[in-house]
């Protein structure tokens, strides 16, 4: 038993700069969890009930673990298509900004055309009345 905590021990020493120290808990948490099985009855002996504890605790911790990750993924998924939808709607508006322009120039265009056309206009009612 001490050997395999000793063995635990020395390869969490090497993979500190490696692993998270949530990890760390975790791999602790499974050793001990894994010498329960040697253990007497929890009504028994105390060091029993101590480790049900950590196997339900442990348990607990892989439950909380996998919901995390559940919720990680759908949020990763709603960022992976929000940035897609805003992309598009920028790529549309661009479009549409392009075109708008076009048309702003063409109304222009209309417009200074009138306003020579209404000079005109006024040029020659300004002739026939005099």
């Amino acid at each position: 038993f001490w050997l395999k905590i000793e063995s635990i021990s020395s390869f969490l020493n090497r993979a500190t700069m490696q692993v998270p120290r949530t990890f760390h808990v975790l791999a602790c948490v499974l050793a001990v969890g894994t010498c329960s099985a040697t253990g007497g009855t929890s009504d028994s002996n105390p060091l029993a009930k101590v480790l049900d504890l950590m196997d339900e605790l442990r348990a607990k911790i892989i439950a909380e673990g996998e919901a995390e990750e559940k919720a990680y993924q759908e949020y990763l998924n709603w960022c992976q298509n929000a940035v897609q939808e805003a992309g598009m709607a920028i790529e549309t508006a661009t479009k549409e900004k392009g075109e708008l322009e076009a048309k702003i120039t063409e109304f222009i265009a209309e417009i200074d055309a009138a306003g020579t056309k209404t000079e005109d206009l006024a040029a020659a009612i300004a002739s026939n009345e005099a």
